[in-house]
């Protein structure tokens, strides 16, 4: 590994191109954790950049990268595991130039104009993706699955990993092996050693280098990134010993799946697409905490629908086989459960009359497997099925219509100070039907069960956020998970907003939660 510290003031091209020429390298010689490193210091003046335009408050921020796979591209291929209905790489955090193509997610050298005239430069990255994630012996072998595009053997794009320990006290960027050359349209695999971080929380960058100035264009596609103890290869499942037999969900990544760190998530996409005009509306999963962006999902028969008005939607098959212990999809996320986060609540809808089959599923660290039936719901119809599922009609529900979902309700305190994968799961449940059964997800929110009944309310000062400006209306000015409770703790309304919202709403007193915030009000 070699570390690269550079510090990099944002100068005119000009005057960048007489520093550059003024830059003297000094080498020495490190041994971290029996791997040998070499430090390259880029010394110019004012910000210090430890990856390019990003500073170590900056990479504090980084997206967390929660799961072991993500996947890229708009081709179809072992379907439906790569599908471009599952493929949310684009999602993650970019730097320079990528774009989102069939083959993959692609990072490109930034060729326009003045561009041409950047220096050859095999330290640090013209364009990068990268994240925040924790590293344990369950994923500490990073593998790629890339092709290239614009290059060839003679002349082959130049790419490679990075990692930032924001531990170190002054944190710096370190080559993970040696730089990497590939100049194929044929997809093949390479693999990254993050072994000597293993117990802690790094950022990893993965990115293309300029090799030469001048008019030099190439492109990296990245069909996958993932983590495993061993490499991957191919459109192989992540390897390991399952959990639940197939379900492709393994015991290692159960381990090494990071807490989520949000609470709110939701179902509805703030800009539409479909797999030719994709790109904007996974873009926008990022500002609202999107379920398919804060989870991740798991096509094992059916691909899902991404970006239907009624919420993100999984699916059966129509005419299949009935399975409640195999589920058709399902969709996983880790969390700390605590008084603060025992209680969740499912905000969902069906279409047409059928049932639909379903189920939330619990995965302890060790492996111990729960299926957690709901304390309540308010579906049109609903009730317990085989192997754990639950069945329910529920025909209504929009973003113009929220309070028509149905809302499921699961008690969680008995995982109290445990780490817990909670998976929801759709099942083909009826031989009699030969539709596709549908499972839209309009919210999930996590909160505590004991909230306004428990005496540990905390509230926050008002800062005019939440006001009656007439009779029968509650005015909230703030964006995000927004719950409406009376003073007996019964939730009266509950959305995700992206702005301010009006609430008619009977007189009296309320408690309104603000992403955990509570505020109490009167309405006039």
């Amino acid at each position: 590994m070699r570390k690269i510290n550079y510090t990099k003031k944002r100068f005119s091209l000009s005057l960048q191109t007489v520093m550059l020429s003024l830059t003297f390298f000094l080498s020495t010689s490190l041994y971290a954790q029996g791997v040998k490193m070499s430090r390259v210091s880029l010394v110019q003046n004012e910000t210090t950049d430890v990856l390019p335009n990003l500073t170590a408050e900056d990479l504090a921020n980084a997206d967390k990268w929660y799961y072991n796979e993500y996947r890229g591209g708009r081709n179809s291929d072992a379907y439906p595991h790569w599908d471009w209905s599952t493929d949310y790489m684009c999602a993650l955090n970019f730097q320079g130039a990528w774009d989102e193509q069939n083959e993959g997610t692609t990072l490109q050298i930034r060729n326009s104009g003045d561009e041409q005239n950047n220096p050859a430069d095999l330290d640090h990255f013209d364009s990068f993706v990268y994240g925040s994630k924790k590293i344990t012996a369950d994923n500490n072998i990073l593998s790629l699955r890339i092709r290239t595009h614009n290059a060839d053997e003679a002349s082959p794009a130049y790419f490679g990993v990075q990692v930032v320990d924001l531990s170190d006290a002054t944190p710096t960027a370190v080559k993970i092996g040696d730089t990497k050359t590939y100049g194929s349209s044929d997809y093949t695999d390479f693999d990254f050693d993050l072994s000597a971080y293993i117990g802690k929380e790094i950022i990893i960058a993965i990115g293309i280098y300029r090799a030469e100035t001048g008019d030099y264009w190439k492109q990296f596609v990245l069909r996958a990134i993932r983590f495993a103890n061993t490499k991957v290869e191919g459109t192989n499942w992540l390897p390991g010993t399952e959990v639940i037999t197939d379900w492709h969900l393994t015991q290692e990544m159960v381990r090494s799946t990071m807490p989520q760190t949000k609470s709110s998530f939701t179902g509805i996409s703030p800009v539409s697409g479909n797999r030719d005009n994709y790109k904007d509306a996974y873009r926008s999963w990022r500002t609202v905490n999107h379920v398919a962006n804060e989870w991740t999902y798991v096509p094992l028969n059916k691909d899902p629908e991404v970006f239907p008005s009624e919420g993100y939607l999984i699916k059966t098959r129509g005419n299949t086989a009935i399975n409640t212990l195999v589920p058709e999809s399902y969709i996983y996320a880790k969390f700390a459960i605590t008084s603060n986060n025992n209680q969740l609540i499912l905000k969902a809808r069906t279409f047409g009359s059928n049932y639909t089959f379903f189920k939330l599923t619990v995965i302890e660290e060790d492996g111990t497997v729960s299926f957690i039936a709901p304390t309540s719901n308010t579906a049109q119809e609903a009730s317990a099925a085989d192997d754990g599922c639950w069945k329910f009609k529920n025909d209504a529900g929009g973003t113009s219509d929220p309070d028509s979902y149905a809302s499921f309700v699961y008690n969680l305190s008995q995982f109290n100070g445990s780490n817990v994968v909670l998976a929801f799961s759709v099942h083909k449940g009826e031989s009699t039907n030969t539709d596709e059964n549908k499972l839209a997800f309009y919210s999930i929110d996590m909160e505590d069960s004991g909230f306004l009944t428990n005496n540990k309310v905390s509230f926050s000062k008002m800062n005019n956020k939440v006001y009656s400006p007439a009779k029968g209306m509650l005015t909230v000015k703030q964006g995000g998970s927004i719950t409406i409770y009376d003073t007996c703790g019964k939730i009266y309304s509950r959305k995700i907003t992206s702005g301010a919202n009006t609430f008619t709403i009977p007189t009296g007193f309320y408690i309104v939660q603000i992403d955990g915030h509570s505020y109490k009000t009167v309405v006039k």
